[in-house]
């Protein structure tokens, strides 16, 4: 007889993450809501510079060289959980050296943040993180996001693991 309980009990530990974000519920958020106005060169998002893809968010930065988008949280989550990110960025490429920065924030509180160099290769980022701050389900999370270029960004997911 063979014995399958240790088994069964790994994969009912087993937790599925979390999504805290969707592609499709990313909208332009108010200027009020920009975490850094003074990185604004002026080059505010134009229509069509952001939609969802492969089931979370794009920005192509040759429509939309500065973004600020928010979502509502899709739920929550506590200081010291760990939570995953899945983003990516195409060839970053500009005729002089300057750096893309992705800012994450909730109520004006940085969660997650990243400044790349320009010029680039293309990179995928998956990371995994604890946050310093908690949030609720349906709070407003705050993209940042400010490109030299003609790129595209995308935010795959933000996970609570």
């Amino acid at each position: 007889m063979r014995h399958f309980v240790p088994f069964l009990l790994v994969a009912c530990g087993a937790s599925e993450p979390v999504p805290l974000i969707a592609g499709v519920s990313w909208t332009a958020a108010p200027a009020t809501a920009d975490p850094m106005p003074e990185h604004d060169e002026g080059a505010a998002c134009g229509a069509g510079g952001f939609g969802e893809e492969l089931g979370g968010v794009e920005v192509d930065t040759e429509i939309c060289p500065y973004a600020v988008l928010q979502h509502a949280l899709l739920d929550s989550f506590e200081p010291g959980d760990t939570l995953r990110i899945n983003w990516y960025h195409s060839d970053l490429v500009w005729a002089e050296q300057t750096e893309g920065h992705l800012l994450l924030t909730l109520d004006g509180e940085v969660l997650y943040e990243r400044t790349v160099p320009i010029p680039a290769d293309a990179a995928a980022y998956l990371e995994e993180f604890e946050p310093e701050l908690g949030a609720a389900e349906g709070d407003p999370l705050v993209l940042h996001l400010h490109n030299h270029g003609f790129n595209t960004w995308n935010m795959f997911s933000l996970e609570r693991l």
